[in-house]
């Protein structure tokens, strides 16, 4: 349980040493009959996300340039509902809106299909920098400053930041990594 709704049960009322069992069954079934808060706001985050999504109006826009901004920020190439959650979390802020439904959505296994943007290799055999890092480096901390460099430079592939054979990086980014 996270701890925000641990904090919120106390001050409604609800004692959060309850079994969840008892406390989110039905009343008819001997239970409190309360909605278990973490999965309520999971699913209407979800809903409202598809619901503007579909409907053409000012918050579909909106909710589009976050989608987008999220999906930069990830630095993965197609869909951002399709891409590995556990993965792709260690390096991306976590005070996004959009965030939190893809890691209730990875966690429950609800898949959206809501088109959006996405990024894509510039030349054949090119892949995104931040899953090449990822296999390398287990550190949040390192991923996160390898992903902040990235997008200072407004780069997604490998192929931006190496050299023209593509053997080396490039002798700026490479005084950038060492730096970080």
């Amino acid at each position: 349980m996270p701890a925000a709704i641990r904090a919120a049960l106390p001050k409604s009322g609800i004692s959060r040493t309850m079994t969840s069992s008892v406390r989110d069954a039905p009343i008819t079934s001997g239970g409190l009959g309360v909605p278990n808060l973490y999965k309520l706001m999971g699913t209407l985050r979800t809903t409202l996300l598809v619901n503007q999504c579909w409907q053409k109006t000012l918050k579909r826009y909106l909710l589009h340039t976050c989608i987008e901004h999220m999906v930069l920020e990830t630095g993965l190439y197609g869909l951002l509902w399709y891409q590995n959650f556990p993965a792709y979390s260690s390096w991306t802020s976590q005070h996004v809106w959009i965030y939190h439904v893809c890691e209730f959505n990875y966690t429950h296994e609800i898949w959206l299909n809501i088109a959006h943007a996405d990024l894509k290799p510039r030349r054949e055999g090119d892949q995104s920098i931040m899953p090449a890092a990822y296999q390398y480096f287990n550190s949040t901390a390192t991923l996160r400053a390898i992903n902040r460099v990235r997008m200072l430079h407004g780069v997604v592939n490998v192929s931006d930041i190496t050299a023209a054979d593509g053997r080396a990086l490039d002798q700026f980014f490479g005084e950038q990594c060492l730096r970080v």
